[in-house]
């Protein structure tokens, strides 16, 4: 109940005066979610599947509502009113991340947070673009160290190889292994 007009009225002892007049009562509140669309804090899904938030609050006055990605927090979707929807079509390794629904109005100092983090299951790939094409010149019979990032969810869990461009196996080449780990 966030307004509701009620009914008062008066009456004199004698029932000689008489009078009625209505009051409006409306309470305010600062914002508070409701059921939140995507009921889990972490949703894991495939590559190329579609996932959808649905971020509903409640507030009176109506709060401010944000949608966004934690990495940037760019604003995804904002709507004043009581819920906001966003769609992900086709989920990549360029999904996963924190996505935060947001509210806020002028009676909350702070502002109402619900998160949810998107894993999205994708083969390895370079951390960046400029991963792409890299080439390295070492001497023969030498060793050479070589730091590439790759990104994959969940984290690969062996060994990731490296072989010539345009082989199909290592067949008796002395190329190279390199562990996995955390960054």
């Amino acid at each position: 109940m966030d307004q509701s007009v009620f009914s008062c009225s008066a009456r004199h002892v004698l029932d000689h005066y008489k009078t009625c007049t209505s009051v409006t009562i409306n309470v305010l509140h600062a914002p508070t979610f409701s059921v939140y669309g995507e009921t889990k804090a972490e949703i894991e899904m495939l590559e190329g599947k579609s996932v959808i938030f649905r971020c509903s609050v409640y507030g009176n006055p109506n709060p401010h509502l944000y949608l966004h990605d934690k990495r940037d927090a760019a604003a995804l979707n904002q709507t004043i009113g009581t819920y906001v929807i966003c769609y992900i079509f086709q989920t990549s390794c360029d999904t996963l991340g924190t996505y935060v629904c947001a509210a806020k109005n002028n009676l909350s100092t702070e502002t109402s947070e619900r998160r949810v983090d998107v894993r999205v299951k994708c083969r390895p790939q370079p951390c960046s673009e400029s991963y792409g094409d890299r080439e390295f010149s070492v001497l023969p019979e030498t060793q050479a160290e070589v730091t590439l990032c790759v990104f994959a969810y969940p984290q690969p869990n062996s060994d990731i190889s490296l072989r010539p461009r345009g082989a199909t196996s290592f067949g008796n080449s002395k190329i190279h292994k390199y562990r996995c780990c955390e960054v």
